[in-house]
């Protein structure tokens, strides 16, 4: 049939006459089966079967006369709304059942979702997860393709309604899949991106490297932070592979595209509103998931609920707010709006109420599945995966085969073959029953199950492995341990630095005030001058504080230079301490546990290696004594690759208020530049 001509209708049609009109106004029924029958072509099954079938017609009750051989048949309809996992399932479930099947869709395409947030991050091109619906249903004799949008269902008739003609069915599928909800905020929906679909996903990958071009033009350095910051709103796998993404796009490609990207400015934010991310996995993986990501270099904000988004920033609930120009929301979803245009009724996240054979209520020969189907497994609502869906299409279309032949629809029984999100390059969780594994091995899972067992892609497997083989390059061998030494014996020939201190997670307080930030100019042996950022009852402010000749100065706001003297002058922490070559970095940064090469990576312009290691609660106080930890704190040192400097570390533990974690950065840069400080005049 010619794409864009009305479908001729279905059923039994004669040569002439007011019987062949009759007959060809409705569906294959059981007494038309028999007539067929006579004309010896056999409907399978249809003896076996007795009294009302499932979709509400007769079972035949007796023997009706053979018709001519003039007659010409027309097999049942079966239209699937949707080329997805579910709808792409439910046409090849029914490859050798005697019906004809009709996938329409708004798209040519059948898009591998899983992979969509690497098109958007720029790591695989549209054309590596995406394929045409033709070539796909190309071994299926019985199958053809209509593209057009659906805009409802006209039941009575019996017709899918669209932006093209009405297409006559004799049972319906419906598997329009979902979209993203934004809740009814309307600055989400105006000023953020999601990431359902390839346009979705393409204008995402613009968004990202127009940022960066950008970036290059502004001479106003919080205007470029804000452009190099990403927001990724929502913790569930989404929001997780997509902050993965970006920070791999950062690391593995754009550091080296834009060389005079400084590394430090670029900032991916993960915020949730739970106080886990990947909710639906048990508490060690979530753990394992969130040290994955925070171990790549993003910030992961929990328990944070976002409240507006403009087209600079996140505003949080509470008034907290997140300069960043591109806001990725995968925070929810919902069922298309297909459903809504039904005028059935809808159920929680706007998907359509099914039974449980997935048929709509009152309409038994159109079924529901994937995304827009609200079933359940009779304690909750079944989730919005691939797996159900396509589980959900392989059942409907054994039902419509027991149909055709007589039979009814039976219950739907989804078996969880368990879930799993990938965090960016050789890192994913995955939770199979009993199964957990996280890391590179969690990884090799996601890959042998995810990607093998889902339609057609299973040559794009080998892209992927290509992809993921080349992408980086072979890792290198460096040992880690003799990249701390080096550091170490570099910075203990300093005499004077610069450095910056970040609170990016977590509570720290010094002296009643909440630490935000501080910055500081260190003159060693012992001289410091050191501005603090802080933020009382949400009020941030200044305080500064110098060190000169064995004297303590504080300036706080308001006021002039106050001498600290006696218990007073040990109450904030001498800077010059955590350079110092016998008690400070020098000292302490070859003294890690167990260390390891991650990457090199650009760090204020200049190449460093980054090693993760883990030091002693000790040892992290005697760097600084406001940082008290309750256990062992995970460390992440880049050492210049040229004169093995170190350029930045990270540190994370259990050293923030009450003993609660929290993660500190440092950047340390003015590598013996000329530093005067000196006694300020109170």
């Amino acid at each position: 049939m010619p794409e864009g001509q009305g479908p001729e209708p279905p059923g039994i049609r004669l040569r002439a006459g007011a019987e062949a009109r009759r007959q060809a106004r409705g569906p294959l029924r059981a007494r038309d089966q028999e007539e067929a029958e006579a004309a010896e072509i056999a409907a399978p099954g249809h003896r076996r079967h007795t009294g009302d079938r499932e979709d509400g017609q007769p079972a035949a009750q007796r023997r009706r006369p053979a018709i001519s051989a003039a007659v010409s048949i027309r097999r049942p309809r079966v239209v699937i709304a949707g080329a997805g996992f579910g709808g792409l399932t439910c046409a090849r479930g029914l490859k050798h059942a005697p019906v004809d099947v009709l996938l329409v869709d708004r798209n040519n395409y059948h898009l591998f979702t899983p992979l969509l947030y690497q098109v958007a991050s720029a790591l695989l091109e549209p054309s590596e997860i995406a394929r045409p619906v033709r070539q796909l249903i190309r071994p299926l004799s019985n199958a053809d393709f209509l593209q057009a949008s659906i805009t409802g269902v006209d039941f009575v008739g019996r017709r899918l309604l669209t932006d093209q003609d009405p297409i006559p069915y004799d049972y319906l599928v419906l598997a329009t899949g979902a979209q993203s909800d934004h809740f009814g905020n309307v600055s989400v929906a105006q000023h953020g991106l999601g990431l359902k679909d390839l346009d979705e996903g393409l204008a995402l990958r613009n968004r990202i490297l127009s940022r960066f071009e950008a970036s290059r033009w502004t001479r106003d350095p919080d205007r470029r932070r804000a452009l190099l910051s990403f927001a990724v709103v929502g913790g569930g796998p989404t929001g997780v592979e997509m902050a993965g993404a970006i920070a791999e796009l950062i690391r593995l490609v754009l550091r080296k595209d834009y060389r005079q990207l400084d590394i430090n400015e670029v900032r991916v934010v993960l915020i949730e509103a739970a106080p886990h991310v990947l909710g639906a996995f048990v508490p060690s993986l979530r753990e394992a998931a969130r040290r994955s990501l925070e171990r790549k270099g993003i910030e992961v904000m929990l328990g944070a609920k976002v409240e507006a988004v403009t087209d600079g920033s996140v505003r949080l609930a509470g008034g907290q707010e997140i300069p960043a120009c591109t806001v990725i929301w995968t925070a929810g979803v919902k069922g298309s709006d297909v459903g809504k245009a039904t005028g059935v009724q809808l159920v929680r996240q706007s998907r359509i109420k099914v039974d449980g054979t997935l048929q709509v209520p009152g309409h038994p020969v159109v079924f529901v599945i994937g995304d827009l189907a609200g079933a359940s497994d009779g304690t909750a609502m079944l989730p919005m995966l691939i797996p159900v869906a396509m589980q959900a299409g392989r059942h409907v279309a054994a039902s419509i085969s027991d149909m055709v032949a007589n039979g009814g629809a039976r219950a739907f029984r989804y078996k969880d073959p368990g879930i799993m999100a990938t965090i960016g390059r050789n890192s994913a969780v995955a939770q199979l029953g009993w199964l957990h594994m996280s890391g590179f091995l969690g990884w090799l899972m996601w890959l042998g199950v995810h990607l093998v067992n889902v339609i057609s892609f299973r040559s794009r497997i080998v892209v992927l492995v290509n992809c993921v083989a080349c992408g980086g390059g072979s890792t290198p061998s460096v040992d880690a341990a003799k990249v701390l030494r080096d550091g170490a014996a570099a910075m203990a020939q300093l005499q004077s630095v610069k450095a910056t201190l970040k609170l990016t997670k977590g509570t720290v307080t010094i002296q009643g005030f909440t630490l935000v930030s501080a910055r500081t100019s260190v003159k060693l042996p012992s001289d410091s001058d050191t501005t603090y950022t802080v933020k009382q009852q949400d009020i941030l402010f200044s305080l500064e504080v110098v060190m000169s000749s064995g004297h303590v100065y504080v300036h706080l706001p308001l006021s002039t230079f106050r001498e600290l003297t006696g218990a007073e002058s040990t109450t904030f922490p001498d800077m010059a301490k955590l350079f110092d070559p016998k008690t400070g970095l020098p000292a302490i940064v070859p003294a890690g546990a167990s260390p390891r090469f991650v990457s090199t990576d650009q760090v204020g312009g200049v190449s460093a290696n980054q090693i993760a290691t883990t030091y002693s609660p000790e040892q992290v106080r005697s760097l600084l004594a406001d940082l008290s930890s309750s256990g062992p704190v995970s460390a992440r040192v880049w050492v210049d690759t040229g004169d093995h400097r170190i350029r930045k570390a990270v540190l994370d533990g259990a050293f923030g208020d009450s003993g609660k974690e929290a993660v500190v950065q440092v950047d340390i840069s003015g590598f013996n530049a000329p530093v005067i400080i000196s006694s300020p005049t109170p």
